[in-house]
């Protein structure tokens, strides 16, 4: 094992035995050991105290999927708001300026020339 197991990891595998990875890792690591060594002298009380400020919320799962629902309806709402903007944009700029070239329109002029066969 590369990386130290998380405390919490450590604090489970004191509490209740762990995975024979764990166990290699701590066998092995001073860091770990001394880790262990100062948990497992505090008194059981402290110890409990430790385990319950460090486990997650019992509503994490739920919290943060129905914060993934809001995002992603709140970017799709603001996605259908940006092309309706888009579709606007492009229908006025159509309006302003028909010729997406930006050509100067005809004269009639030209299209007398163009009438008879083309400009002289």
């Amino acid at each position: 094992m590369k990386n130290h197991p998380t405390n919490r990891a450590l604090q489970k595998w004191l509490a209740m035995g762990g995975p024979a990875r764990v166990d290699r890792h701590v066998e092995g690591c001073a860091q770990c050991q001394e880790y262990l060594d100062g948990v497992s002298s505090l008194d059981p009380a402290t110890r409990t105290g430790l385990v319950a400020v460090t486990a997650p919320p019992t509503d994490l799962q739920e919290r943060v999927s129905d914060g993934v629902d809001i995002r992603l309806r709140d970017e799709a709402a603001a996605g259908a708001f940006a092309d309706l903007f888009a579709i606007g944009w492009d229908f006025l700029k159509c309006v302003i300026d028909p010729d997406p070239n930006n050509a100067p329109p005809h004269t009639v002029a030209d299209s007398a020339d163009e009438s008879d066969g083309g400009p002289k």
